[in-house]
């Protein structure tokens, strides 16, 4: 699934949350923390989205990889590419590997 649809998916959710009668959902709270959990990650995804290019870059600052869409990962041995990792977790996007930003 693209990210793109990851975020149709969302706002899908969301709106079909909003217009759904709350009677079904074990608790008023529930109900609202749900819908606040799918805002919040539509609204992480804008804002990977809105700060990664094309693919997204990750560097290794001596002690874990950092990404430029705001992800930070360790690996046991070696880095992305060697554990099979090509595309970011966070944003979806194919990984590229940098250099540590100054």
């Amino acid at each position: 699934m693209t990210t793109v649809r990851i975020a149709a998916s969302l706002a899908a959710a969301i709106s079909l949350l909003e217009r759904s009668p709350k009677t079904g959902a074990p608790s008023d709270t529930m109900f609202d923390m749900m819908v606040a959990d799918y805002k919040k990650a539509l609204q992480e995804w804008r804002v990977a989205e809105a700060n990664c290019g094309a693919t997204c870059e990750w560097w290794n600052d001596g002690e874990m990889w950092e990404s430029s869409c705001g992800v930070a990962y360790v690996f046991n041995s070696d880095g992305p590419e060697d554990n099979g990792h090509r595309f970011c977790h966070k944003c979806g996007k194919p990984i590229a590997i940098g250099e540590t930003p100054k």
